[in-house]
């Protein structure tokens, strides 16, 4: 398990924290490892970074420098002390192309080594290859690695290499959350003698890993049904996660399909209600506007002017169906649209009718016919 937290003391100065512990099952033996680091730009696109780590009474220090010679071509060079002895290395890294990368890195001291390697990206995707040749004294390696991210937040990556003690294949699925804070890596190790399975948890700095020898390098050659075993581990993490996702999507849609359900239903009893009361209260207002009328139908019927015959408001059943916001409105009958003569007729002054520009469901005696409710009156 590793935890390291960094912290800016100024706008250039960077200092971190970390230490990661280590404890075998079988025997119950750990070690435990400080680490302390500062980085600072010292000048643009040029980053000095010294680092200290602690193991028991061991002691490694390092110093790197990092610069960009040019905004394609940067060079690390890297200084480290330990009790085995002192290391130089420096690493070369151009663009070649705007999706192609190298590499070129040597290493002097206790393990001296050179290694070129070239990466090829997507422009499109987040798809990748890998290619890496490492050469040391009386060893070697050959590997490739291919990245393929087919959604957002998941990948898989898989490497096979060769060296001098065999081949080996590594696959590992990388998991992250929608604000990226946590992932999760699972990766299956295969050689010719042994097995190994490890997760690993990465949550904002702190790193949990849980390696699992499934085979041995000392039991023998690996057999079929350990590597089976072992295919099924690691395809166990994500079918669950997979599932556990589609699940809680699947319980998530019905939960809320019925929430929904019961508001539409409230919202239309509630609508019926107010319905029935207006149009109560409409018919009230004809009640009472229908002695006005008259007085002003026979003055307009001596004066030989506007005499208002019939007038209906609403719509009659077989157009209102058009209308009908729900399965209750299909069964609206011809008597929804109303009669509002009257009303109309208490209007009329010297051959004239006066009525405001309102809404007509708005006006004395008019309300919103039931066959209306999905459309504006």
């Amino acid at each position: 398990m590793s935890h390291s937290v960094q912290v800016y003391i100024s706008e250039r100065l960077r200092l971190s924290i970390g230490c990661a512990s280590h404890v075998q099952a079988c025997s119950g033996a750990g070690a435990c490892k400080l680490m302390l680091g500062a980085s600072s730009e010292i000048a643009p696109g040029t980053d000095v970074r010294a680092s200290l780590y602690v193991t028991g009474s061991t002691r490694e220090t390092e110093l790197s420098v990092v610069r960009s010679v040019t905004p394609h071509c940067t060079i690390q060079h890297r200084l480290g002390f330990s009790p085995n002895g002192r290391s130089l290395s420096v690493v070369l890294t151009p663009w070649l192309t705007r999706t192609l990368r190298g590499s070129l890195g040597g290493s002097l001291g206790p393990e001296r080594h050179i290694r070129l390697s070239l990466l090829k990206t997507s422009c499109t995707s987040g798809h990748s290859v890998r290619c890496f040749v490492n050469l040391q004294p009386g060893l070697g390696e050959l590997g490739v690695r291919f990245k393929y991210k087919p959604i957002e937040g998941f990948s898989m990556k898989l490497a096979p290499s060769v060296s001098a003690q065999g081949w080996a294949v590594q696959a590992t699925c990388t998991k992250a959350t929608r604000n990226g804070l946590t992932k999760l890596h699972w990766a299956l190790q295969v050689r010719a003698r042994s097995l190994a399975l490890r997760l690993t948890l990465c949550r904002s700095g702190l790193r949990f890993m849980l390696p699992l020898e499934l085979w041995p390098a000392a039991a023998g050659p690996l057999p079929a049904a350990e590597l089976g075993l072992a295919m099924l581990l690691w395809v166990a993490p994500p079918l669950v996660v997979s599932i556990l996702r589609r699940g809680y999507s699947t319980l998530s849609a019905a939960f809320a399909r019925q929430s929904s359900g019961r508001e539409e239903t409230a919202s239309d009893a509630i609508n019926t209600a107010k319905l029935d009361e207006e149009s109560e209260a409409a018919s009230e207002q004809r009640t009472l506007v229908a002695g006005e009328a008259e007085r002003r139908r026979k003055e307009e019927e001596a004066c030989d002017g506007l005499v208002i015959l019939s007038a209906r408001y609403g719509l009659p059943a077989t157009e209102a169906a058009a209308y009908s916001t729900t399965p209750q409105d299909l069964h609206v009958p011809a008597s929804q649209d109303q009669d509002v003569t009257d009303c109309l007729m208490a209007k009329v002054r010297h051959s004239q009718l006066h009525i405001s520009n309102a809404p007509k469901s708005t006006l004395l005696g008019f309300c919103r016919p039931r066959s209306l409710q999905g459309a504006a009156a």
